[in-house]
C-alpha cells in the first residue's frame, strides 16, 4: 500500500466548498460521493465503495506512488487495509472544487502506524500528511480515476529522513541506479 492510497481520497469535515464552474448535480453528488467514501475509509469499511466508484476506476497514485491501481476490487482491496494500518484515522478536508468533471480536495490525513504498517512506515508512528487529490468523475458523479500530490516535506517525515536540503545545496547522487 502506498501513501498515494493513503490519500485516494481526502475528507469529510469542511461543509464549506467552492466550484470554480456552476454548480451541477454530477459535482455536487461527487462531493456528497467523496464525502460517504472517507467516511466508509475512516470506519474500515470498504464494501460500500460500489455505488461511489466505477468498475473500471483507475487510482493513477497506486501502492508506491508510481504504480497503478485499476478495477474497484483492487481499489476496494487497497483501500480496506487503511484503518488496519492506522489507527485514529481521520482525514479532514480543508477546501473542494470542482472545474467540469473534476473535483479538487486539499486535505489532511492524521493517524497513528500499527504494529506492522503495510506502508514501509516505522510502527506506532503519528502521521500528518497535507494533499491534493484530483478526482475525475462520471455524469453518475461516480470517481473514474484519481491522482494524489503529497507535500514532500510530508512524506519525508513518514518515511524518517530529514525533509531538509543539505547545506551546500547539491544533492547526494551517489545512491542512484544506474
Amino acid at each position: 500500500m502506498a501513501t498515494g492510497l493513503l490519500c485516494f481520497f481526502t475528507s469529510c469535515n469542511d461543509t464549506a466548498t467552492t466550484s470554480t464552474t456552476n454548480s451541477n448535480s454530477a459535482a455536487d453528488k461527487a462531493k456528497a460521493n467523496n464525502r460517504t467514501i472517507l467516511k466508509a475509509i475512516e470506519a474500515g469499511d470498504a464494501s460500500k465503495l460500489d455505488s461511489f466508484i466505477t468498475v473500471d476506476a483507475v487510482d493513477h497514485s497506486g501502492p508506491d506512488g508510481m504504480t497503478e491501481v485499476k478495477g474497484l476490487d483492487n481499489i476496494k482491496a487497497s483501500l480496506g487495509t487503511m484503518k488496519q494500518d492506522f489507527t485514529d484515522f481521520k482525514f479532514d478536508i480543508k477546501k473542494e472544487a470542482t472545474d467540469g468533471d473534476y473535483l479538487f480536495v486539499l486535505g489532511t490525513m492524521t493517524g497513528t502506524t500499527t504494529a506492522n504498517p503495510g506502508h514501509g512506515l516505522p510502527p506506532n508512528q503519528k502521521i500528518e500528511m497535507t494533499s491534493v487529490d484530483v478526482l475525475k468523475f462520471n455524469s453518475d458523479g461516480k470517481f473514474t480515476d484519481h491522482w494524489a500530490f503529497n507535500d514532500p516535506k510530508d512524506m519525508m517525515k513518514m518515511m524518517g529522513g530529514d525533509h531538509k536540503m543539505p547545506r551546500d545545496h547539491k544533492m547526494d547522487s551517489s545512491k542512484m541506479k544506474k
